[in-house]
């Protein structure tokens, strides 16, 4: 789609209008002290003010994220950017997927009519992840150790290692 081409109220269509994304850093580096939310709350507004310029007007917003400490990041965001609190926002987490998953469930949820304009993609801050950690009801959990902190999810059932992902990676390829 041109960019100002209308679309028609009947168009069966999904199209990609624009897109945008924060600078990628280091881990402890520049975006050391700013939370994955306020860094998608930014792109989230940008992407939502660029939206009304073409005659769009956000209505659901969806936000990949595997790091994060839980709660509905995509709507902690979409609020902090200061879009309507009547939008609704979803917050998937399928690890290294997440962000093209929650393009899938946006073009989903447009193409089927409960959409008209979505925002969509992914949101982390390895420099403000929260810490992992076991709690003492867990199989995991080890009294012996002075942290039972763990940096991945478990990936493999009965087998836990922090590369499992990578080493699935690798197997699968």
């Amino acid at each position: 789609m041109r960019p100002h081409q209308e679309i028609q109220k009947d168009d069966t269509n999904v199209y990609i209008t624009g897109g945008l994304r924060t600078f990628i850093c280091s881990k402890g580096k520049t975006y050391r002290r700013v939370p994955a939310e306020d860094l998608a709350a930014a792109v989230i507004g940008e992407l939502h003010e660029r939206n009304k310029k073409i005659g769009l007007e956000t209505d659901f917003v969806a936000a990949g994220n595997a790091t994060g400490g839980g709660g509905n990041i995509a709507r902690l965001s979409l609020l902090k950017a200061g879009l309507p609190d009547g939008i609704p926002a979803l917050t998937v987490d399928a690890q290294c997927a997440s962000g093209m998953e929650a393009v899938i469930e946006s073009y989903a949820r447009i193409r089927s009519g409960l959409a008209g304009c979505a925002i969509a993609g992914g949101a982390e801050s390895a420099s403000t992840a929260c810490r992992r950690s076991y709690s003492e009801n867990h199989p995991n959990f080890d009294g012996a150790k002075k942290s039972n902190e763990y940096a991945t999810a478990q990936f493999v059932p009965e087998t836990f290692a922090e590369d499992a992902m990578t080493r699935g990676a690798d197997e699968a390829a």
